[in-house]
């Protein structure tokens, strides 16, 4: 019997861990691709972690200090991370918890932090890799949360001071700055950015109001925009790793937004031309184009972008419709695909860096969305999650890791 478990192990060594037929590329990640020799089409998970995914004939791919894997079979291994002493949820339904995933101690792992409305501090949930240490970061002299049911309290999160490290912000209507609780790896400091001589937030709840963080001058800072129903223009509050230097930036000679409250309108975010600053486009239901605001770092270039010969949204308010972003292509450009309930391909706007080529993209023998009113289902780009080695160095800021490009999560 020893004989026999000593032959097994022997066998399984072989076949996962020294896998001869298993191939190792190395290779440097440019502009948010893949190298174009390199297959990534077997691939079909949607959202994977390098280490937890069991290979069967796939390809694994090295970048530097980041290492993911593309395979044909792809498995999750299903664990359970306590969040002792803490609960990982107190109370959903009531309406006043918030939960931010982000990378607050800038190790490469995601950690998840929660909070509710009068706390003082966040839950932070550091992951080890294999399970999670939870601790209270306070945000004093501030509460974490004041009151999220009245519906006046926005809470994002970035790298508000580019030092890979994710950032905690939080603002409510009519006040005239950010509470940003930056992380220092153990905890956070909580300071007043003021967003003069704007407010940081009009009116939240009558739902014209729309928020966009990016980098929208490419200096690895997170950066927050947002604008109004009929306003010309975006209010952009530019990081300098201290507090917010604000702007109005002008989308002439079109409307930054048109009416949010019908239902009709999509924003969306990206690099559309690929230059490494965050460009804002929208568009509406039955429109035949993008309206795309590229930023120059500061300000913005406004185009219509055609996705000829379709609409670039059929009908947003009936449910049917999903539109997403990624660079579909590989060529380091934000490109926007859209599909509807029973469907059967993508419709793919790729981006050229000043227009648009659109396709349908076919994901026959299955439909590309079965159902979407129902609220079952659920979309995602293909993505992969990299998993950083702790020893590099990490700038999520700036989308850099190991000081190669990456966008947020890899697109593929």
């Amino acid at each position: 019997m020893k004989f026999f478990i000593s032959i097994c192990i022997c066998i399984y060594f072989i076949l996962f861990t020294v896998n001869p037929f298993r191939e190792r590329q190395n290779f440097h990640l440019r502009d948010n691709s893949i190298p174009r020799d390199v297959e990534i089409e077997k691939f079909s998970g949607s959202i994977a972690f390098a280490e937890n995914i069991i290979n069967t004939d796939g390809i694994a791919l090295n970048v530097d200090n980041v290492t993911f894997t593309a395979n044909n079979e792809s498995k999750f291994i299903t664990n359970e991370w306590s969040t002792s002493p803490y609960l990982a949820i107190d109370w959903r339904p009531d309406g006043q918890e918030k939960i931010i995933t982000g990378d607050f101690n800038g190790d490469g792992n995601i950690d998840i932090a929660h909070s509710r409305s009068k706390w003082g501090d966040w839950r932070v949930s550091l992951s080890t890799g294999t399970g999670f240490i939870t601790q209270n970061w306070s945000t004093s002299p501030f509460l974490a949360i004041d009151w999220l049911q009245d519906g006046h309290e926005k809470i994002i999160s970035g790298d508000f001071n580019g030092d890979g490290k994710t950032d905690i912000a939080r603002s409510r209507s009519k006040w005239g700055d950010w509470r940003v609780s930056l992380s220092t790896g153990t905890g956070f400091i909580t300071q007043n950015w003021s967003t003069s001589p704007f407010l940081a937030i009009d009116w939240l709840q009558d739902g014209h109001e729309e928020f966009i963080i990016g980098d929208f001058n490419g200096d690895g800072k997170t950066d927050i925009a947002h604008s109004q129903s009929t306003w010309s223009d975006w209010r952009v509050s530019l990081s300098t790793g201290t507090g917010f230097i604000s702007q109005n930036w002008s989308t002439s000679p079109f409307l930054a937004i048109d009416w949010l409250q019908d239902g009709h309108e999509k924003i969306i975010t990206g690099d559309f031309n690929g230059d490494g600053k965050t460009d804002i486009a929208r568009s509406r239901s039955k429109w035949g184009d993008w309206r795309v605001s590229l930023s120059t770092g500061n300000g913005f270039i406004t185009q219509n972008w055609s996705t000829s010969p379709f609409s670039t949204i059929d009908w947003l308010p009936d449910g049917h419709e999903e539109v997403i972003t990624g660079d579909f292509n590989g060529d380091g450009k934000t490109d926007v695909a859209r599909s509807r309930s029973t469907w059967r391909d993508w419709r793919v706007s790729l981006s050229t860096g000043n227009g648009f080529i659109t396709q349908d993209w076919s994901t026959n023998p299955y439909l590309a969305i079965d159902w979407r009113p129902d609220g079952h289902e659920k979309i995602l780009p293909e993505i992969l999650m990299v998993m950083v080695n702790p020893m590099s160095p990490t700038r999520e800021a700036n989308g850099e890791i190991g000081g190669y490009h990456y966008q947020q999560a890899l697109d593929l």
